[in-house]
């Protein structure tokens, strides 16, 4: 029984990042899974609990394996909830392992937010464990034993529980890091891309913390890449098995061989070569690896004779800058075609124009991405000698490929090339060898003219912003010197003008304005008649002329301002209502406002004076009580009572709460109060008996 559920073939998805998903197919097809499938950033494949095992073990380009467990329709939130509760989770962990959801939710009418989803799911789980067992499991988002995610993509919901846990790229040897590191999973893909057949050199000429050059000793001697990895996610699971497990990594001995070639990296920091050498120590490949402190153009091939790869990652401009980005891929252009000839290079950078100083024409292009980047990964052949050459020794090994019997397969180049070299020339009519000769070269010509007037222009864009700050600093410079002469030639007003601000200088008659304050200034000592006449005149306002607000001769706002002046003069002196409420027009509607209220603060009923309603309210008291202030003689005709009166005859509201007829008041309870605290209080003798007896 124990064998046929071993022998169960389980649906699996292996995650990638885009641009990997043919390696990683190939690399599932060499473990033995079944029924492969190519998915976007992920494949998908058939196998049961060993091939799942295998999988997290020795896939290099696979960031996690995921099992799904159920698929189904959403609606809603609570259809989520009922159908994840449905869902027999005590089948895959148990109560003393932690969990945690990670949910990812598109183009869903009601379900919009990820983490909403995810708390959800988390209280279907823990609500169900608790209706069986009275408990609940914990969560840890950090580093759970169990890791459950949820893909909600419009109405269709996938669960899957991740058996990796911790990323697979996570291979337990980066104790220290690269300020730029290159992340495992994808060094390993460039790597299996690049076609490396692992009978050849490696060389990294610009390693960094050497990231590629233990991928590549981990291939070269066919080492699993987790093999320093202490758990996943499965082991936790209630159908791991052990056996299983530990057969896995007996076999991984009898797989490893030895590597007979060169893995070398090479770097110009000594700080980076310190970094890769503590990693490579770290993983016991100190003696296989070797490192050598160069720049590309003076790192060459070994002198075994044999031939070998090439995988770099060069900066991008992006977080390691370089001065001159273009003449540094210039340089590894001919480092590629002069130190290391016969070898294939493979490159990885995020700069199309600086991946094209390189010079070197690519028989290989694709698109990876290194982080949020989109790069171009270019592989190159560095034949030796000129293309021309290159090309007629193709087709002499084509032409020996199909005179071999045992050939199957011809490429269309070659059969081409075929028919070219053994037809009737009638083809060749017409064709002129030094016009051809002639057009190579002018088209060799016009593509360095080129490649030159990208450079320049580069060189160019790169000193005219040099220029432009170098011109705002001056310019700062000589403002700021203009203002501290300014300021030290008595031009300022002692009223508190600020230094960065504008103002109006009365003695001169001019507007200093700038951009910050100096209207606000400006409105200052204009008044309010400035805007009862802004926008008069019918001359065109010329722009300002000279710097910091000083005027010329044609200064607009200075002869408005020299306007507004002649027309306050001309108006004399203002009452003291004009000066408080500004003299204004008879026609505008702010006017009648003013006129309006102030005939009402000259009215008599509301001026203080006899017709002020506290000064009514007095004298009515005097005539009810008298000047003496004693109390009338009719009943409810007191101080207090007639006080009242008066404020509910001026129309005031009543004061305090409304009492009903008969009942008490506030003062009657103060006073009983008051007259039962006095009394003495009985003692606990009174009532019991004993002092009467």
């Amino acid at each position: 029984m124990i064998e046929e559920e071993e022998n169960i073939k389980y649906r699996m998805i292996a995650k990638t990042y885009e641009g990997l998903e043919e390696v990683l197919a190939k690399e599932l097809e060499e473990l033995g899974a079944s029924d492969i499938k190519l998915l976007r950033r992920a494949v998908e494949f058939y196998g049961d609990l060993k091939i799942m095992y295998k999988a997290n073990y020795w896939l290099r380009s696979a960031v996690s394996v995921l099992k799904p467990i159920a698929a189904f329709e959403v609606e809603d939130e609570k259809d989520l909830y009922d159908k994840i509760y449905g869902i027999k989770w005590m089948n895959y962990f148990d109560l003393g392992k932690t969990f945690a959801v990670q949910a990812t939710v598109n183009n869903h009418e009601s379900l919009t937010h990820s983490q909403y989803a995810a708390l959800k799911v988390k209280d279907a789980i823990v609500d169900q464990f608790r209706y069986y067992f009275n408990q609940r499991p914990d969560v840890d988002p950090k580093n759970a034993n169990i890791n459950i995610n949820v893909y909600i993509s419009g109405k269709q919901c996938e669960v899957a529980i991740n058996s990796s846990g911790i990323p697979l790229f996570k291979r337990g040897y980066k104790v220290e890091m690269h300020r730029a590191p290159l992340n495992e999973v994808l060094a390993a893909g460039m790597i299996l891309l690049s076609g490396w057949d692992k009978k050849s050199n490696f060389i990294d000429p610009m390693c960094g913390s050497g990231t590629l050059l233990i991928e590549a000793a981990l291939m070269a001697y066919n080492f699993p890449p987790q093999f320093m990895r202490r758990n996943f996610n499965f082991q936790y699971w209630s159908d791991f098995d052990p056996s299983i497990w530990r057969e896995i990594k007996s076999e991984d001995l009898e797989l490893q061989h030895d590597f007979e070639h060169h893995i070398i990296g090479g770097d110009i920091s000594s700080k980076n070569l310190e970094i890769a050498q503590h990693l490579i120590t770290h993983m016991k490949f100190h003696k296989d690896i070797e490192l050598v402190q160069s720049d590309i153009r003076d790192h060459k091939a070994p002198d075994d004779g044999s031939k070998g790869w090439i995988v770099t990652n060069p900066p991008y401009g992006e977080r390691l800058h370089s001065k001159d980005l273009l003449g540094l891929y210039e340089k590894i252009g001919t480092a590629f075609k002069h130190n290391f000839p016969g070898y294939i290079a493979a490159l990885i950078s995020s700069d199309v124009d600086a991946v094209k100083m390189i010079g070197l024409k690519p028989i290989k292009k694709r698109e990876l991405y290194n982080g949020g980047l989109l790069c171009k990964f270019n592989t190159y052949d560095l034949y030796e000698g000129s293309k021309k050459e290159k090309k007629q020794d193709d087709i002499a090994t084509d032409t020996e490929n199909i005179s071999d019997e045992n050939t199957e397969v011809v490429s269309e180049e070659a059969e081409s090339n075929i028919v070219n070299l053994f037809n009737d020339g009638s083809e060749m009519k017409g064709y002129d060898p030094l016009a051809h000769a002639k057009e190579m070269e002018e088209k060799a010509a016009r593509w360095e003219k080129e490649k030159q007037e990208r450079k320049d222009r580069w060189a160019k864009n790169k000193d005219e912003e040099h220029e432009h700050k170098r011109d705002d600093k001056r310019a700062k410079r000589e403002d700021r010197a203009e203002r501290e002469d300014w300021k030290d030639s008595g031009e300022q007003e002692e009223r508190g003008h600020r230094e960065d601000r504008g103002g109006f200088d009365k003695r001169k008659g001019d507007c200093r304005s700038s951009d910050r304050g100096g209207k606000k200034e400006f409105r200052r000592e204009l008044g309010k008649d400035h805007y009862n006449t802004r926008g008069r005149g019918d001359e065109e306002q010329p722009p300002r002329s000279g710097k910091y607000g000083d005027p010329g001769k044609d200064d607009w706002k200075a002869k408005r301002f020299e306007r507004l002046k002649k027309q306050r003069e001309d108006g004399g002196d203002r009452s003291s209502s004009d000066k408080k409420f500004g003299k204004t027009k008879g026609e505008d509607w702010k006017s009648k406002r003013f006129d309006r209220f102030k005939k009402r603060g000259e009215d008599e009923d509301t001026r203080k004076g006899s017709g002020d309603w506290k000064t009514k309210r007095r004298d009515d008291f005097k005539k009810e009580v008298g000047k003496d202030g004693s109390k009338s003689s009719s009943a409810g005709e007191g101080r207090r009572s007639s006080f009242k009166k008066g404020r509910e005859e001026d129309g005031e509201k009543p004061w305090g709460k409304k009492k009903h007829d008969g009942s008490k008041s506030r003062r009657d309870d103060f006073k009983k109060k008051r007259d039962d605290d006095s009394k003495p209080k009985k003692s606990r003798d009174d009532y019991s008996g004993k002092k009467g007896r």
